[in-house]
């Protein structure tokens, strides 16, 4: 079974970043009355969710199509139109949505693959209109590759076995040559946040409220992270939690 099956967790919670990432993505997409949104890698739908609560404060109206493979991850409840769907496979026409958006799901497609999301919302989008993520987005290889090895072990330790397979974390040049190789405009940065895990979550989700690989995580953390890197990253140890400030950007880029 794979590990988006079992894994129930609140992704407001578990992550730690600016609250105003997703209402910058909503507002980036300039979307016009009756629009179609098309939520890629939906979850819990909160892209989605903030786009429509965005424009329902302007009166305009935005129908959302959540697109996942996991049924689990689906909101209960919702009233959304879903597509239980890989997202290279969606059966949606090209040129036939307003806008695109995808919140932390690049890095769960494997690095051969992840150009080929970014041409898939390019040829579903109408022209003119946006694609717009909210990703991790390192400044350079080396904190990339640092963020990527502390996210493996915590994979590991949760026994996310297809996590630590398949996860690929991209710096904001590859995210945003992603775009132009797609035919996309320039992307641009909407905004910049800081991103760390919410640690006390972490232990009863990921890590079953057994705490010993709480601490085995945090020590990993310690011996990994440089001393060079720690001011730049805002490294503070409060023992059973460190902060961490890795960078997570909003972008969004406009089909010619």
């Amino acid at each position: 079974m794979l590990s988006y099956d079992t894994r129930q967790v609140d992704y407001k919670r578990i992550h730690q970043y600016d609250s105003n990432c997703m209402s910058s993505l909503a507002k980036s997409l300039e979307l016009r009355q009756d629009s179609i949104l098309v939520d890629f890698m939906s979850g819990h739908a909160d892209a989605a969710n903030s786009v429509v609560n965005y424009y329902a404060t302007k009166n305009i109206n935005v129908t959302p199509i959540l697109v996942d493979k996991f049924s689990s991850q689906f909101p209960k409840n919702n009233s959304y139109v879903t597509l239980l769907s890989d997202v290279l496979s969606i059966p949606i026409p090209y040129n036939s949505v307003h806008a695109v958006t995808m919140k932390l799901g690049i890095h769960e497609i494997s690095s051969d693959k992840q150009i080929q999301v970014f041409n898939k919302a390019y040829n579903i989008l109408k022209p003119a209109c946006a694609f717009s993520i909210c990703e991790i987005a390192e400044r350079d290889d080396s904190f990339r590759d640092l963020f990527s090895l502390i996210v493996k072990k915590k994979d590991e330790l949760a026994g996310f076995d297809d996590f630590v397979k398949n996860r690929f974390f991209c710096t904001q040049k590859e995210l945003e040559s992603y775009f132009l190789d797609s035919g996309f405009n320039p992307a641009k940065q909407v905004m910049m946040s800081n991103f760390n895990y919410n640690y006390s979550y972490l232990l009863q989700t990921d890590f079953k409220n057994d705490k010993s690989k709480l601490l085995e995580f945090l020590d990993f953390i310690r011996n990994v992270v440089p001393k060079s890197y720690k001011k730049d990253l805002g490294f503070i140890d409060f023992h059973d939690s460190i902060n961490l400030e890795f960078r997570m950007a909003v972008l969004s880029a406009v089909k010619s």
